[in-house]
């Protein structure tokens, strides 16, 4: 259900679907027909084969009812076979040119063309007389035909904002369905089209309302009569210029580029909405004043629940709100005008009358208001308090729970009186006074953030301690900020996450952090001044800690008494010194991440209960062990291991690979003395190296990556894949001679075989990969003056290709060229090329080529090949010789008229 109630889909359950299919089982197919029987009549096909359709028997094919696509092709023969079909649903079908046969369905009620490719529809659409029901969403269509207009009957339709809609919209008296109506200059696109559209319900978005001449105009397409429409949007074009005289000429204001200011309001004015109206959106509205049916005390909107005024730039005011019953959410934003937010926003004129003849003691203002929003007010300085009555007591915001306000920077005065907040967010303001006056009398928070308040050194006094129930507590980018609040004894008893992110000048967190029973998740991130973490006695509740970029911090020295957590992070904390310890009692911990921690040294000692490892430019990291004597990971679905120059031992890899079932991921990077065993291989360790080069038992594997780490390279020639395997990456081996095979890994699609100045030949299977759609591969050995020759085969559907070459090479590998659904082409270090090959042009599929470090590269291919290229969106030439460059000189070079077809032209050429 959308925010305006709209349902778009609904679930069923599963007994429910169950016995919708069996009642009607005999009408109805899903599957082959084999083995039916022909007797009974089919009225309802769901996800069948276009081959099972052709072979639906003619008695059935004249009855069929509905028809709904199975995401592929739809022959257009078919449709007039169905002529009795009240639904199609060709949603997701891979039609490119809609069948013109559809007009001859003359029963249809219902077709869904949504997210479809093709970008027209036919005229006979035009016939379809009983059509009530047409879905045109996330598809390449661009505009509906004009035989729309005949269809009058159509009931509904749904379609993006982008495609244009015929004239004469006022034909369709029956539409009950509108989501946007985009005003023209012109006759039959006026808004006067609204006119006739009785029936209109639920929700309308009106565009372009700068089409609009005057209030009169304005008045012709009846809204006030709409009273089935709920959910209503004024929309103007964003970022047109304004004047406010208003004897502008006529034929300055056609071109409505230019908007008078004055007859915008009136525009307004004209299109006053019925009274039952639920929610209002008017949107970069150039009017200097609302309407007055936003002001009047007769015209009373109360059945409003949503309010949005969005990028009303010149009004300098809002209108009185706070006497509307069932408003219950309000979003103001973009009113660069707005300077003052003023007692009559309460709307207390407007409640005064009533309340002051009744005998009443309470007056409330914004009774129902749950959701205030105030974003990019860029002038807004005060925001008053409501006004107060002597003989009445006034209740401002009772039901308010989440305040918003963002990147009002010149605010200073806010009101205090907040009885139900819940949720408080501030972004951006110059001073800390709006933040401390909202703050002063809250007692009801849960959910605290603020980001970029200047000249807050701490928090508020009393928010920490008068909010009992504050379970969320964010601070970002408050430079001035630095301390939180002295201590949090007996304070936050139900916070559960504090969030600390770019505070420059914070340097302690506040005692007592440890006392907080219910903190769960506790986030620093970039606090180069901060050096302590006060946790010494361990916090039970803690689940989850991050540490960013915070170079002074030290760990906790109660992180061994965490016991319950389960994920740690640390990246980027140089000042992080010695071995890692705090860790010898956390055996619930899952996720471990330590990256750019150099100052770390010695080994790490993890718990069997990880599910993801990744250790990354730890330098002086010597070893990894498992704790408890286990060497079984049995819960571990993600390694990663990365640039830990010293790292020699893994004891993880010696659990390979029966202890390791869950691995998923597999990456060990930028590691030249890790062994397997932790020493040089002995004679007796190596069966048990064969072992574990095994792996083909390991079926949950996905990714294995295995690159520069030479003391691996005798166990990656011995490897044995698992047929699970999606991404293999081998590389920077540089005593490798042989590669393992790649046979049956029937599920392989991304390859990667680079820098390995060993390798003569590719590894068997390389070309039996039926679904490998990217491929990576060089530079190879260096006495190679060819490309090792490797079969095509079932490459032919690869899509992204890759290769470096080496000084030797006269040529691209010449098989390439057979590889035409080839998307994405990168040719690296092919030095010994002068001139790219003619048979470049049958990559007609090719969006994106790549040309990198090819320095004596002079020619590029003819013109008639570069013009055969003709879906290539951008060309990056790079580190090639500089008379390319001068032959690709825009406008004046010779290859200027073969390129200048491709958008995105990029090149950075050699000096010489």
């Amino acid at each position: 259900m959308s925010d305006n109630g709209i349902v778009s889909k609904c679930k069923m359950h599963d007994l429910v679907h169950d016995l919708a299919e069996l009642v009607s089982k005999s009408e109805s197919l899903m599957e082959d027909l084999c083995g039916r029987d022909n007797t009974l009549e089919i009225q309802h096909v769901a996800r069948v084969s276009t081959s099972t359709l052709e072979k639906i028997p003619q008695r059935s094919a004249v009855k069929l009812r509905s028809l709904f696509s199975d995401d592929g092709e739809v022959p257009s023969n078919i449709l007039p076979r169905f002529k009795a079909l009240r639904v199609l649903n060709l949603s997701n079908a891979s039609i490119e040119e809609f069948p013109d046969s559809i007009g001859r369905l003359k029963h249809l009620r219902y077709l869904d063309i949504s997210e479809t490719r093709f970008k027209a529809l036919p005229s006979s659409i035009g016939k379809l007389y009983n059509l009530q029901t047409l879905k045109a969403t996330n598809c390449a269509l661009k505009e509906f035909p004009k035989e729309l207009q005949n269809l009058i009957n159509l009931r509904h339709i749904y379609f993006d904002k982008s495609v244009k809609f015929p004239q004469e919209l006022r034909r369709l008296t029956c539409l009950q369905t509108l989501p946007y109506f985009s005003v023209g200059n012109e006759t039959g696109r006026r808004i006067e089209e609204l006119a006739g559209l009785k029936q209109l319900k639920g929700e309308l978005i009106i565009c372009n309302l700068e089409h609009v001449k005057n209030g009169e105009e304005a008045k012709k397409a009846m809204l006030v009569d709409k009273t089935k429409v709920h959910h209503l949007t004024f929309r103007w074009t964003e970022g047109r210029s304004t004047t406010d005289n208003s004897e502008e000429d006529d034929d300055v204001l056609d071109d409505r580029s230019t908007t008078n200011n004055n007859e915008e309001r009136n525009v307004l004015e004209g299109l006053r909405p019925h009274l039952e109206l639920k929610s209002l959106s008017i949107e970069n509205f150039m009017g200097d004043k609302f309407p007055s049916w936003m002001m009047s005390r007769s015209l009373l909107l109360n059945n409003l629940n949503k309010i949005q005024l969005l990028g009303c730039e010149k009004c300098g005011g809002v209108p009185p709100l706070g006497h509307l019953p069932n408003l219950t959410e309000l979003k103001i934003s973009r009113m660069a005008s707005l300077k003052c937010i003023g007692v009559e926003f309460y709307g207390y004129d407007l409640v005064h009358n009533i309340v002051a003849t009744t005998s009443k003691e309470r007056v409330t203002l914004f009774p129902a208001l749950k959701v205030l929003h105030i974003y990019e007010c860029s002038d807004l300085i005060e925001w008053m308090e409501a006004p107060t009555m002597s003989t009445k007591e006034v209740v401002v915001f009772p039901c308010l729970e989440e305040l918003d306000i963002r990147i009002c920077f010149e605010l200073r005065k806010v009101p205090s009186h907040f009885p139900s907040l819940q949720k408080l967010v501030m972004i951006s303001s110059c001073c800390r006074m709006p933040i401390e006056e909202i703050s002063s009398g809250l007692t009801t928070l849960t959910s605290f953030q603020i980001t970029s308040i200047n000249e807050l050194t701490c928090l508020p006094q009393g928010i920490l301690k008068k909010n009992k129930n504050l379970s969320s507590l964010e601070i970002c980018g408050c430079d001035d900020l630095t301390c939180i609040s002295g201590d949090v004894f007996g304070l936050c008893g139900c916070l559960e996450r504090l969030v600390i992110n770019n505070c420059g000048k914070l340097r302690q967190l506040p005692d007592g952090l440890e006392t907080l029973p219910l903190l769960e998740e506790l986030s620093i991130y970039g606090c180069p001044s901060l050096e302590l973490i006060p946790i010494t006695q361990g916090m039970t509740s803690l689940r989850k800690l991050e540490i960013y970029r915070c170079e002074r911090l030290c760990l906790p020295s109660g992180l061994d008494y965490c016991t319950s957590l389960r994920e740690l992070q640390i990246v980027s904390c140089n000042g992080l010194s010695a071995a890692l310890g705090g860790l010898q009692c956390c055996t619930s911990l899952q996720k471990l991440i330590i990256t750019n921690c150099n100052g770390l040294s010695g080994r790490l000692s993890v718990w069997a209960s990880l599910v993801e490892l990744s250790i990354e430019n730890w330098k002086n990291l010597t070893s990894i062990e498992i704790k408890g004597g286990k060497v079984s990971l049995t819960s571990l679905q993600r390694l990663t291991i990365g640039s830990c120059d010293e790292l020699s031992s893994l004891h993880i890899l010696a659990a390979l690979p029966h202890q390791c079932p869950s691995l998923q991921e597999v990456n060990i990077s930028g590691c030249p003395k890790l062994a397997l065993f932790g020493v040089e291989s002995s004679s007796a360790e190596e069966e048990k190296e064969w072992c574990i080069s095994d792996l083909r038992t390991m079926t949950s594997l996905r990714l294995l990556r295995i690159q520069s780490c030479e003391r691996l390279e005798s166990w990656v020639s011995r490897m044995r894949f698992p047929l699970s395997l999606e991404t293999l990456s081998i590389g920077g081996l540089p005593n490798s001679e042989i590669l393992p095979s790649l046979d049956n890994l029937n599920s392989l699609r991304d390859l990667t075989i680079i820098s390995l100045p060993n390798i003569k030949y590719l590894p068997t299977g390389l070309q039996s990969l039926p679904r490998l759609n990217q491929l990576h591969i060089g530079p190879l050995s260096e006495e190679l003056d060819s490309f090792p020759n490797f079969q095509v085969g079932s490459l032919t559907h690869l899509t992204r290709l890759e290769l470096w070459g080496w000084p030797k090479l006269k040529s691209l590998p010449q098989q390439i060229q057979h590889l035409t659904s080839l998307t994405y082409l990168g040719l690296h270090q092919f030095d010994g090329v002068d001139t790219l090959p003619e048979w470049l042009a049958n990559f007609t599929s090719l969006t994106y080529l790549l040309i990198q470090n090819c320095k004596n590269l002079l020619n590029l291919p003819s013109v008639e090949a570069m013009q055969r290229l003709t879906k290539l969106q951008t060309l990056y030439i790079s580190g090639c010789h500089p008379l390319l460059k001068q032959r690709c000189t825009r406008d004046s070079g010779t290859y200027w008229p073969m390129i200048s077809h491709i958008p995105d032209i990029t090149s950075k050429f050699l000096n010489y």
